[in-house]
């Protein structure tokens, strides 16, 4: 199991570190897993299967 930092996470997907915390407050992100008081990290393949199962937006014209 690997485990990303908000960095390298914010880097896979190119959105920022607000994003992702306004998406786990909304139960529409995985939560991070506290490793310590001041250390989170998320578990790459949870953040990979939300990837893949994530609805593609369309854009209608």
């Amino acid at each position: 199991m690997k485990l990303i930092d908000i960095k390298e996470l914010q880097s896979k997907l190119g959105v920022s570190h607000n994003w992702i915390y306004t998406q786990i407050k909304k139960g529409d992100f995985p939560a991070p897993r506290k490793l310590g008081a001041n250390m989170s990290r998320w578990v790459e393949s949870e953040i990979d299967e939300w990837i893949t199962n994530r609805p593609v937006a369309s854009h209608a014209a």
